[in-house]
């Protein structure tokens, strides 16, 4: 009796190790092949010989072809072929670029948040925890606006807001319109200074 049961034991744990491992291993032969496979066609392979494992071994042999069915498409088919190690191409500017999440030049739809700390004239806006100080966005904090990036860090990037036809906003021509509105009051109060002395000097003469 306890003979029966581990044999059947035995013979339920080949037939999940043959599920789990043919479909993968019949995928994995196409690295034989004298074509070069592209990675997104075998990774597809491999995710139809997973299925094809669980339909016919279960969840455990699922889990295993899930596992041969990585292991082979990193060591087989994803460069650099036959390691699991990970090989840097490209120079380092190259590389910190693709890690970036905007480029130079990029144009970007942003919310400005809040006006930026050290300078009133600007504004902060925020892409997930990435920060992007945007020149001249310090009126219109609460706005959803294209910005242009001018630079890019690590952790922030530096932009300039875009107006409607895509040109450069500055902060300049608020400032001086400022200033000379604030020159025609100061006007208008002097006239109206000497318009009032003039009328004492006539009341006295009178």
């Amino acid at each position: 009796m306890m003979l029966g049961t581990e044999r059947r034991r035995w013979r339920g744990a080949v037939r999940t190790a043959v599920a789990g491992l043919v479909p993968p291993g019949v995928v994995t032969l196409g690295a034989l092949l004298p074509v070069d496979i592209p990675t997104t066609t075998a990774a597809l392979l491999y995710v139809l010989a997973v299925v094809i494992a669980a339909g016919t071994g279960g969840l455990v042999a699922g889990l295993l072809a899930s596992a041969a069915s990585f292991l082979a498409l990193n060591f087989f088919f994803t460069p650099p072929l036959h390691t699991f190690a990970v090989e840097e191409t490209g120079t380092n500017e190259e590389i910190e670029e693709l890690a970036l999440p905007f480029s130079v030049g990029q144009e970007v739809l942003v919310t400005i948040e809040e006006p930026h700390m050290y300078n009133v004239d600007d504004a902060i806006a925020r892409v997930d925890s990435y920060i992007v100080s945007v020149a001249g966005g310090g009126g219109h904090v609460g706005e959803r606006r294209l910005v242009r990036i001018d630079g890019v860090g690590r952790s922030s990037a530096d932009a300039s807001l875009l107006d409607g036809n895509g040109a450069v906003e500055t902060a300049e021509g608020e400032k001086l319109e400022s200033a000379a509105s604030g020159g025609r009051k100061r006007g208008r109060g002097s006239r109206g200074g000497r318009k009032r002395s003039r009328a004492k000097t006539a009341a006295k003469k009178d």
